[in-house]
């Protein structure tokens, strides 16, 4: 079995050890995946653990109080971890509390549709006035805008060399 299918088809025991480790945990650690955030924040999320979210480009959800609910440690600061925990572990109940809130509001099937078409009527209405889609949208196709903000393919493939 090559390695991409056995990302996805875990056995039904593999499936019950995650489980109950994050069951049996008052924190999860949460570090990015292949983009600035990951799956298993929700995943803590959902099943009532403070998530500790180790990313430097993850963007919060304005709406979340996210110091209430989760830990966020950068990367360059793995090693504090334990020590950030240590002095949380008396509150980590109520963040895992309050995370599966949140998780539950934000992001629970029945109700992720409806905050997502909120959220994008919302920046429909902070549109500036006499906004015209045609001039922003050949702005964001230029490369020196795709240069400026470090989303060219040669800045991309650099970043990947450089963490590998």
């Amino acid at each position: 079995m090559n390695l991409i299918n056995k990302w996805f088809n875990h056995t039904e025991n593999e499936v019950i050890d995650y489980r109950d480790e994050i069951l049996n945990s008052f924190f999860v650690l949460c570090p990015r995946g292949l983009g600035c955030s990951t799956y298993r924040l929700f995943e803590a999320m959902a099943s009532a653990r403070c998530p500790v979210i180790i990313s430097d480009d993850w963007v919060p959800i304005e709406e979340i109080d996210w110091e209430k609910c989760s830990v966020i440690v950068k990367e360059s600061e793995l090693e504090t971890i334990p020590q950030i925990l240590e002095t949380k572990l008396d509150h980590a109940l109520v963040m895992g509390k309050k995370a599966r809130e949140a998780w539950g509001r934000y992001f629970l099937p029945a109700n992720k549709y409806n905050s997502i078409v909120t959220k994008i009527m919302d920046l429909k209405e902070s549109r500036p006035p006499r906004y015209d889609e045609r001039i922003y949208h050949h702005e964001w196709s230029t490369r020196s805008f795709y240069k400026q903000n470090g989303w060219a393919i040669e800045q991309r493939l650099i970043r990947k060399v450089k963490k590998c």
